[in-house]
């Protein structure tokens, strides 16, 4: 079950940034506007499994404090190259659930935020990343996804796309309930 654990994080971990191997979408206008388009390529990572805990439970692998620390290539110089995360990982077979959180820390500021990812075996791992910026990327928040690029040479040439704003990201609306009678 550990090379599960190794292979499903790295998979997560190249689904959440980008991918070795994945040329970045260039983007055509650097001057930052309202909305700015944004993609990254991973170029190293080193994964630290320290803290973390895990275990098996009823056919369900979980796994707790995973840690990785990646240097990412942005089209946005906004975005610090140095990617902190912590996940946490259930996965039986093929298929996971990872959520966790995001440090990217640069000497002008830094990002914080948190994503969640899916992952099969039929369609690979799909992850929604989203940040806010602090210090001097104050006022700014990005939301941004990942997937397998299918067509690339090798098996997790990630892409890794989204989009910076100006302003707060949008409060989540109240949790829906049953009507009542």
């Amino acid at each position: 079950m550990r090379a599960l654990r190794v292979t499903l994080a790295g998979t997560v971990i190249l689904a959440l940034l980008g991918g070795l191997g994945s040329a970045a979408i260039a983007q055509a206008d650097t001057d930052a506007g309202p909305v700015t388009r944004v993609t990254g390529t991973v170029l190293s990572s080193v994964d630290d499994a320290t803290d973390e805990e895990s275990w098996e439970e009823d056919g369900i692998y979980h796994s707790r404090g995973f840690r990785v620390t990646e240097t990412v290539d942005w089209s946005d110089p906004r975005l610090p190259s140095e990617l902190q995360s912590v996940q946490n990982l259930d996965a039986s077979g093929s298929s996971a659930v990872v959520s966790g959180t995001t440090l990217l820390e640069g000497p002008e500021g830094y990002w914080t935020g948190e994503f969640i990812v899916v992952c099969d075996a039929a369609s690979g791992c799909t992850g929604v990343n989203t940040i806010t910026g602090h210090e001097a990327y104050e006022g700014l928040f990005a939301v941004m996804r990942a997937f397998d690029d299918i067509e690339g040479p090798v098996f997790g040439d990630w892409v890794f796309e989204g989009l910076i704003f100006e302003g707060e990201m949008p409060p989540m609306p109240e949790a829906l309930e049953p009507a009542t009678d």
